[in-house]
This record gives C-alpha cells, sequence and structure tokens, in this order.
C-alpha cells in the first residue's frame, strides 16, 4: 500500500469532494478517482459512497482514515527527522502564527535568532483555519492562534500563553495630545482601526469602551496586518485599538479608559500525536518562556 494512494484518500476523506480534493493534490480528477480505486481494490472494500450530488465515508471508510492519518502523519515526521540528521546542511523550524498576533512574538523571536546561530526560522502568517491545514499537512511543526476553537479538536494539544492587553494609540500630532484628558466618547469619535476581532473579544472591548446596548464598535478600518494599521495611523486621525505589546512604531498610547482587559488569549497549538522535531521544542520552550501568562 503506497503511502501517496493514503495521502489520495485523506484529502477526499476532508473534501468530501473530489474536485477539491483533485485540486490540493494536484492531479486530475480523473486520476484521482483512479488512485481512490486502486487503494480501495487493495484494501478490499470501499471507503467511499459517491453518487451525483455527494460523497460520504462508507463505514469502513470512517474506520480506515484516523488510523490512515496516524500513519501519514508519522511518515512525515519520519521524513523531517532524517532531514535533520543529514540531508540539511543546518536544521530549519517551520511555524505559524496569526499576523494579528506576530508583533507579540517579536522579542521572543529576537532571543531565538540570538541564541541558536545555526537555526532557520521560517515563520508563516495566516488564518487559524489556513494554519491547521499547514500542520495537518506536515508543512509547519506549530502555529500560535488567538482562536479558541483548537482547544476542541482532540486531534490537537493546545498550550495556553500570555494574555494580550487591549490599549488604544494615536499618532504624535493628533489632535487629543493637546487635550489635557481625554474622555471616551471623545477618543471614539475619531473612529477605530483595528486588526479581525472574534466575536468575544468584540464584546469585551466594547464592554471595557462602556459601549451600551446593542451599538457597535465604532470600527473604520479592520485589516490583519498589525504594522499596516500602525502606518495608516500615524498617517491619519484614526486610533489603534492594539494591545499594549503592539509595535507602535512612534505612536502614543492613550490614557487607559479602565484598568486593561485581556483582548487576546493565544494559543501555542501542535499535533498531539506526532512529537516536534528537537530545534521545533527548543523554539516552542522559547517563546513558551517568553509568552507564558504568570503564575497565579
Amino acid at each position: 500500500m503506497e503511502l501517496k494512494l493514503i495521502q489520495h484518500a485523506l484529502a477526499v476523506g476532508e473534501e468530501l469532494n473530489f474536485a477539491r480534493a483533485a485540486e490540493r493534490v494536484h492531479l486530475s480528477q480523473p486520476a484521482l478517482s483512479r488512485s481512490i480505486q486502486n487503494l480501495e481494490a487493495q484494501l478490499g472494500f470501499r471507503l467511499f459512497i459517491r453518487d451525483h450530488h455527494r460523497v460520504a465515508l462508507s463505514p469502513q471508510g470512517r474506520f480506515f482514515l484516523p488510523r490512515a492519518r496516524r500513519l501519514a502523519e508519522a511518515a512525515q515526521q519520519l521524513q523531517q527527522d532524517i532531514r535533520q540528521l543529514g540531508n540539511q546542511p543546518e536544521p530549519q523550524v517551520a511555524f505559524g502564527c496569526e499576523a494579528a498576533h506576530a508583533p507579540l512574538l517579536d522579542p521572543a523571536l529576537a532571543a531565538i535568532v540570538r541564541h541558536e546561530a545555526t537555526l532557520r526560522l521560517h515563520l508563516c502568517h495566516g488564518k487559524s483555519e489556513q494554519l491547521l491545514r499547514l500542520l495537518d499537512n506536515g508543512e509547519i511543526e506549530f502555529f500560535i492562534t488567538g482562536s479558541s476553537a483548537a482547544i476542541a479538536d482532540s486531534r490537537l494539544r493546545c498550550t495556553a500563553l500570555a494574555h494580550a492587553g487591549v490599549a488604544l494609540h494615536c499618532r504624535a500630532g493628533h489632535p487629543l495630545r493637546r487635550t489635557p484628558s481625554q474622555t471616551l466618547a471623545q477618543i471614539l469619535l475619531y473612529g477605530l482601526a483595528s486588526t479581525p476581532l472574534a466575536d468575544d473579544a468584540r464584546e469585551r472591548v466594547r464592554q471595557w469602551l462602556g459601549i451600551k446596548g446593542k451599538a457597535p464598535l465604532p470600527l473604520r478600518f479592520e485589516c490583519d496586518d498589525p504594522r499596516l494599521l500602525a502606518n495608516l495611523v500615524r498617517h491619519s486621525d484614526l486610533i489603534l485599538l492594539g494591545t499594549q505589546a503592539s509595535d507602535s512604531g512612534g505612536l502614543h498610547q492613550l490614557e487607559q479608559p479602565q484598568p486593561a482587559i485581556a483582548w487576546h488569549r493565544l494559543l501555542l497549538v501542535r499535533l498531539a500525536d506526532c512529537e516536534p522535531s528537537p530545534p521545533a521544542q527548543r523554539v516552542m520552550e522559547r517563546l513558551q518562556a517568553a509568552l507564558m501568562p504568570p503564575a497565579r
């Protein structure tokens, strides 16, 4: 049984659509169908129930695919370990982070670069679901996310990292800087620029800003690149809704309307049944040391 056939079956099982699965594994749809038929012939049973309208897993497919996934992940891990042993001139760690949280990693990454002189790092940005797909495909070994959805996935092991406190920033020449004390009403008149917020984070920020009833946050610009947001705020009167650790690039942090709240609850996520490579383990340990919430 070829590993390639197993990977093709996993793609169909995850997509439940032959066209999307074929695109994912870079095959034509007829070629993917032949590959699945070949695997089913070797197994002696059908993995999928197909008709003109949908694709569904057969009972045997529901039994086979989780075990096949573990086999594919073990094979990927073996390939990574072999590369680490001799095929690569220097060790490499590929990992991911949602773009909105990447600036929070800057101090920890700088320390890793200083102390791991022979280690090559590859950081992928993307949304949580995109990073999860990279993790499943073995393209990264772990990722950092602000989404709590990963906690419910039994395939994943999640480690809680620091909570980032929310803060408001404006440009150095902003009209608010000429006001001795700013009220929230004055601040919100200028509108907010922010990374996209999950529903629970949006509600916490609304409460923190004292917005009553069902009135929405006065968000005028949203972007998942925090450095682009900071640059926009430097050249406008928008208020940056960021974190106390934001890479504000010379922006002025406004007085807090009340004690800071936890905005992003960060998680470090990896596959539960796939041990990280030794260099990845060292990187994770350094990130956890820098971002781990303080002991209570």
